[in-house]
């Protein structure tokens, strides 16, 4: 199945989001997407009382360390947390893409910068009509090895917000066919940023985690004042790691996810009442799974534009966090050439916008890399 043409639907659907319809157990059991699109209410207190076992069962001591001092956190928190979830699994004849198409070679309709920071999980200038989302650069299990010693980004952003790790518990008992993060777009939003581990002064990341002393962890962690909250969007980047050079399978698939999860924080920005959007991501599927750097961050880039041609003027920015400039800079100017490129052409059509890409790719010689962890 073309992903690229899933991609294009799903984005259009996402214009037309509606509660979702009651369903059987018994359809639920068979087809895991039959009760989507779905939204839940779930409070902290509600979801430790629930799984807070099987979060800690199997976990890393180092992981459990922390887990268990959220758990132990006085008062417990009970605020709301909001899921949304919706597939992306959906019939490519059932709407026109043109839209979509058409947006892509209009004037540029969005806001791009980077930082060498980590995720600050906050604006600096607070806007309370906008909506800040967070990217989690997630696996195709969705946070799937956050109890193993690993320490990648989506791992310690999980070790971060222990809520992340309960909502996986909730979804792996309620409905476990969901936990494909390439089959399902997730949103969770109002999660608490229970800790932060200091990485600057810490040699933490990666498998050096696994074998880190307990007083390391403990020194390197530490409580954000005032408290913190996210949104949280999970968005996976394909395994290119064994290629040689891009195909359209990857490219497609790739723009697919970016797309139908930049759509989604759209339309549930809009829900919940805000007038625009500020997407924190960064250089999303670049380590392990062996991405180009460039031609990650040029395809979001692309996404932003099809998102975001459809939207108010100046209601959507995407920041680029532990990214140089000179990176985002080459990405720009690749957008700009594929903008260029497409305004030649005499019609616009899926494998048109893919032929382009894969052209600049080639021009450039961006290939993916053999992967060696974010």
């Amino acid at each position: 199945m073309n992903h690229f043409k899933l991609f294009l639907f799903c984005f259009l659907s996402f214009l037309g989001f509606s509660p979702a319809k009651a369903t059987s157990p018994v359809a639920t059991r068979l087809n895991p997407h039959s009760a989507l699109p779905a939204f839940y209410e779930k409070s902290s207190i509600e979801l430790i009382q629930d799984y807070q076992h099987s979060l800690l069962e199997g976990c890393h001591p180092n992981k459990k360390l922390i887990f268990n001092a959220f758990l132990q956190q006085k008062p417990p928190r009970k605020a709301l947390i909001t899921i949304s979830a919706c597939s992306n699994v959906l019939d490519p004849k059932s709407r026109d893409v043109a839209m979509f198409l058409t947006s892509l070679a209009q004037p540029l309709a969005f806001k791009s910068s980077c930082s060498q920071e980590f995720f600050p999980y906050t604006q600096k200038t607070a806007n309370p009509k906008e909506l800040l989302v967070t990217l989690n650069f997630a696996d195709g299990h969705l946070f799937g090895y956050y109890k193993t010693g690993l320490l990648a980004q989506d791992e310690l952003q999980v070790l971060e917000f222990p809520e992340l790790a309960l909502v996986r518990e909730f979804f792996k008992h309620q409905n476990p066919g969901l936990l494909d993060a390439n089959q399902t777009s997730f949103i969770i939003h109002n999660t608490q940023r229970f800790c932060s581990l200091n990485l600057k002064k810490s040699n933490l990341y990666g498998n050096n985690f696994h074998k880190a002393k307990t007083t390391d962890v403990l020194h390197a962690m530490h409580h954000p004042s005032p408290p913190q909250t996210a949104t949280i969007l999970p968005i996976v980047a394909p395994n290119a790691c064994r290629q040689p050079i891009y195909t359209s399978q990857t490219i497609q698939l790739f723009l697919k996810n970016l797309v139908v999860g930049f759509a989604h924080a759209a339309r549930f920005a809009k829900r919940i009442g805000k007038e625009s959007i500020a997407i924190h991501t960064g250089k999303l599927g670049t380590g392990a799974f062996g991405n180009n750097t460039i031609v990650s961050i040029f395809l979001q880039l692309i996404a932003a534009q099809a998102v975001a041609g459809t939207l108010d003027k100046n209601t959507f920015s995407l920041t680029f966090y532990h990214t140089d400039a000179e990176i985002l800079t080459a990405a720009t100017s690749l957008f700009n050439e594929f903008q260029t490129q497409l305004k030649h052409k005499p019609s616009y059509s899926v494998e048109t916008v893919t032929d382009v890409i894969l052209q600049l790719c080639a021009k450039y010689n961006l290939t993916p890399h053999s992967g060696t962890g974010e």
